[in-house]
């Protein structure tokens, strides 16, 4: 069955021009591939997933936090979701209940807090730990000057959407700082964790691993929405509806999968911003009829995820998803050091205002923004 609230994303996005583009090249686009990837040295590969189960879990099973799902080895560290292993029953289901109090309009840019908190997940392990242990950076709206960013600051006063990010293969959250507190400072909670085994902060042991960070971004989501909330600087500030999900090359594969793959759907999700996007990892499950859009911010000069990856998933992806190109982009400096970042930030805090927000004057900014020199917009 399709997700009501899917339908009505789907329609509020698709309101918009079926499709547009930008014109000439932005310079500060990042020209060139990334010279280091995701943390590797350049001129390497990146690594070859090896056959088998994810990594931490039972042969022939994938950890979920709501059920444990049937799959299948396909080769290459790729694996197939057994027809029928998951269902929307097996889904964190939206409230049906008192549904919480709508968003109200914000006046920004905040100034940015940054804090540090460690989760623990006992009920799934890490490798050879018995436990799954997320050190998590979280950066949020302040009442301080928007110049100020950084350190332990007031909370600013209202409620706020969360936004969970998943870093790329041996990086870290921090590495995609610049971005971040931009997304902070336009309202919103963002909660990035640094995975166990696949972030550098960890020694990058085992991007099989990717396989469980879906779990891990729903596991965190109940996390922030309760004990953050009840307790220590953000008490009171962070608002109990849907949620955003952001994640840049293995970390856009993860939170596509909490939208649009039968393993890992998480109805919570509203929102996903996919950087360096591709479908990949679970060989089928992708694009069920209650997929949640996305919007795709894609270099077309990435030589790690080429950006045919990217027209890949619009072809595939919900009514109402979206492929932003940005001309000569690269894999992941325009993301997290490049001079494109501002612009960048500036498409996916208009995607989370119009679906997170359900701001109708962000989808004017949307299509400004994600067609100025340089990028170029397609819907699905």
């Amino acid at each position: 069955m399709v997700r009501p609230a899917a339908v009505a994303l789907a329609a509020l996005l698709t309101a918009t021009s079926a499709a547009c583009a930008g014109t000439g090249a932005d310079a500060g686009a990042g020209a060139g591939a990334d010279a280091d990837g995701e943390g590797r040295p350049a001129g390497t590969a990146a690594p070859t997933p090896a056959t088998g189960g994810p990594a931490g879990t039972a042969p022939g099973t994938t950890a979920r936090r709501y059920g444990t799902i049937p799959i299948t080895p396909a080769g290459d560290g790729q694996f197939t979701v057994t027809p029928g292993g998951s269902s929307p029953s097996t889904r964190p289901p939206r409230p049906t209940t008192t549904p919480p109090p709508p968003l109200p309009a914000v006046a920004r840019p905040f100034g940015v807090g940054g804090i540090q908190v460690s989760f623990t997940d006992t009920g799934r392990p890490a490798g050879d730990k018995p436990v799954r242990l997320l050190r998590t950076t979280v950066w949020y709206p302040a009442a301080a000057p928007a110049t100020q960013r950084g350190g332990q600051l007031p909370a600013a006063n209202g409620v706020f959407p969360v936004v969970v990010f998943a870093h790329g293969w041996a990086v870290s959250a921090a590495d995609y700082a610049r971005l971040l507190q931009e997304v902070a400072a336009a309202g919103y909670i963002v909660v990035a964790p640094d995975f166990p085994l696949t972030s550098r902060v960890n020694g990058a042991v085992d991007e099989r691993d990717t396989f469980n960070e879906p779990l891990d971004l729903s596991f965190l989501i109940g996390q922030v929405q309760s004990q953050l909330n009840t307790t220590g600087v953000l008490a009171g500030r962070v608002w109990s509806g849907p949620v955003g999900a952001m994640g840049q090359s293995d970390g856009a594969t993860v939170v596509m999968a909490l939208g649009m793959n039968d393993c890992c759907i998480d109805a919570r999700v509203a929102s996903i911003v996919a950087l360096s996007g591709k479908a990949s990892g679970w060989v089928n499950g992708w694009f069920p009829a209650d997929s949640t859009p996305v919007l795709d911010i894609h270099g077309d000069n990435d030589t790690i995820n080429p950006i045919a990856n990217g027209r890949s998933v619009l072809q595939r992806a919900a009514a109402g998803s979206a492929l932003v190109t940005v001309a000569g982009g690269d894999h992941a400096k325009i993301f997290t050091s490049g001079e494109a970042v501002p612009a960048v930030a500036k498409i996916a805090i208009d995607w989370l205002d119009l679906t997170l927000r359900k701001d109708s004057s962000a989808r004017a900014r949307f299509e400004a923004d994600a067609t100025a020199k340089g990028y170029a917009l397609q819907r699905s």
